[in-house]
């Protein structure tokens, strides 16, 4: 009886052991999908924000131009969603360290093609 009892014993506990080995298999497989998910969510992101500052610098360029062709360095577009606005810098203080930027692509004012 005694040989019985050990034995459904150990029957019992292969039984708990499969269930969690099937609980713990649902757990990762659910965890594989909720990470698939965000996989896919933050590569949606990514492939729209280039997107948009793709059609951004298209957008842009042609107003660049422009102002590059017409206008001096001085000169800048304050754009909205319902209006255009040119503004012309008379003085202005600035940080010179960003002044190096400028001295590495050069002038646009001067090389428009740079565009």
């Amino acid at each position: 009886m005694e040989e019985l009892n050990d034995l459904l014993l150990e029957i019992q506990q292969d039984i708990d052991n499969a269930e969690l080995e099937v609980e713990k298999q649902m757990y990762i497989e659910s965890a594989d999908e909720t990470l698939n998910k965000i996989k896919s969510l933050i590569k949606k992101l990514f492939i729209y924000d280039v997107s948009r500052s793709q059609n951004f610098k298209e957008s842009a360029k042609p107003l660049l131009k422009y102002l590059a062709e017409n206008h001096h360095p001085h000169t800048t577009a304050i754009i909205t969603s319902t209006s255009i606005e040119l503004v012309e810098g008379i003085k202005a203080l600035t940080n010179f360290a960003c002044c190096r930027t400028f001295e590495i692509i050069g002038n646009i004012h001067e090389n428009p093609e740079l565009l």
